[in-house]
């Protein structure tokens, strides 16, 4: 086996955190996995990762070379695209993250026709509420709704949805409108763990509610059935339940009080070679996305 090989396949155990995981990920045997990671240590004489039962930890060595080992594989795949010429580059993996909601209501279709423009790009697409560290996982490219925390990360805005108060006609028929946004204090309201603060615009002034009810949970896509389901009044970037309002299942709520608006990001890391197979993904992306925007 070749360094390289080992490289990769080290690389594959530091993502997958896991012997066996990695093992599976890759089609070899554990053993195989594990025989790798020592060769490289006997090579190196350090000690690459700490072995705690089923899991692994890289050691301070471990992260620097892993880092380093992810560069190189990067920059030689880089080569080989560029030396290939196979449609200007356009070829391999893109992984990817996004949260559920938008990835589902939103990115799916779009993924599906730049696959049908890109046959020989595959998407290793990962829906997850998650908040999840680029670098450290070997994301390529991630869509966040919201404020930007990651200042090491290139964004790029493709869009924005406004935040919706709403609820199900049962449970309004039940318990009442509120007529303001003290009145929400009497209500159940389903709040969304990830982001607990409601953020209004009321008269100009920024306004931040701080909701009590009888659900948390992380899942836009939960919340949205309990909304349906006539548990209580939530808030929803528009693009989860504009179908749903339309529809008359869920009805808004206090019209006169704007939600917030929030950024939708494409983001990538900063430090990385970019391919161009990740480059034509970004630009198809923001595309489709203002094309659509512009058009609902």
């Amino acid at each position: 086996m070749d360094r390289l090989r080992r490289m990769e396949i080290f690389l594959k155990l530091a993502e997958a955190g896991q012997f066996t995981r990695a093992a599976k990920q890759l089609s070899v045997s554990k053993s195989t996995v594990s025989q790798a990671v020592s060769d490289l240590e006997a090579y190196l004489g350090l000690q690459l990762v700490q072995r705690d039962g089923r899991s692994v930890q890289l050691s301070d060595a471990g992260q620097i070379y892993a880092a380093e080992c992810r560069r190189v594989l990067e920059d030689i795949q880089a080569l080989e695209d560029q030396v290939r010429g196979e449609s200007l580059g356009m070829s391999g993996q893109i992984r990817l993250t996004a949260p559920n909601a938008y990835g589902t209501k939103t990115l799916t279709p779009l993924f599906l026709k730049f696959m049908e423009l890109h046959p020989n790009i595959s998407l290793d697409i990962s829906l997850s509420e998650r908040h999840v560290d680029l670098v450290a996982e070997g994301i390529d490219v991630a869509f966040r709704v919201g404020e930007m925390k990651d200042s090491e990360l290139l964004a790029r805005k493709i869009g924005a949805t406004r935040m919706q108060m709403c609820a199900a006609p049962s449970y309004l028929a039940n318990h009442g409108h509120p007529k303001d946004v003290a009145d929400l204090r009497d209500h159940n309201c389903l709040i969304y763990s990830n982001n607990p603060v409601w953020q209004f615009e009321q008269d100009g002034d920024q306004v931040r509610f701080h909701p009590k009810g009888p659900v948390q949970t992380s899942s836009g896509d939960n919340l949205r059935e309990f909304a349906l389901a006539g548990l209580g009044i939530g808030f929803f970037p528009e693009f989860l339940i504009g179908d749903d309002l339309k529809s008359g299942k869920l009805v808004p709520v206090l019209e006169g009080i704007a939600g917030a608006v929030l950024d939708i990001n494409i983001v990538r890391p900063a430090d990385r070679h970019c391919p161009t197979r990740i480059i034509e993904f970004i630009n198809f992306i923001q595309s489709e996305v203002q094309s659509r925007w512009r058009t609902s």
